[in-house]
């Protein structure tokens, strides 16, 4: 009896690692293929990978980006840009290191911000707002 219960709940398990591995090979948006992966080390959290948010702005109102970098080590990168016009950066940060700061989005849209971290051990917080 016990038998048979383990090769069903293993013949479940190769199905759904089956299914999982075909859902994530798709080839959809950037949103789809973006990877985070975190790993909590001696040092603290390392991230590798990369994030993608949206965020809109409405016509007469400014957003407000607002992100706190506490780096220990490690890269982190980020880009804003305008969804109509993804090859225009708003914003373009490279290698940050431990900083608190706001981009302000006059523009009315749809921004993606992409935070890019390479071995970045540390954290990060992003928050939204508009005025």
């Amino acid at each position: 009896m016990k038998t048979r219960k383990h090769k069903i709940i293993i013949i479940c398990l190769f199905i759904a690692m089956a299914l999982a591995v075909s859902c994530s090979s798709n080839k959809g948006n950037d949103y789809e293929k973006a990877v985070m992966n975190i790993e909590i080390t001696s040092k603290g959290k390392m991230y590798d990978g990369q994030s993608f948010y949206t965020y809109q702005v409405e016509e007469n109102q400014e957003g407000i980006v607002s992100f706190s970098i506490n780096r220990t080590s490690g890269k982190f990168d980020l880009d804003i840009s305008l969804m109509e016009k993804p090859d225009t950066l708003v914003y373009k940060g490279r290698d940050l290191d431990s900083t608190s700061f706001d981009v302000i989005l006059t523009e009315a849209g749809e921004y993606k911000v992409t935070v890019t971290a390479t071995n970045f051990i540390g954290d990060y917080g992003i928050s939204w707002r508009t005025k």
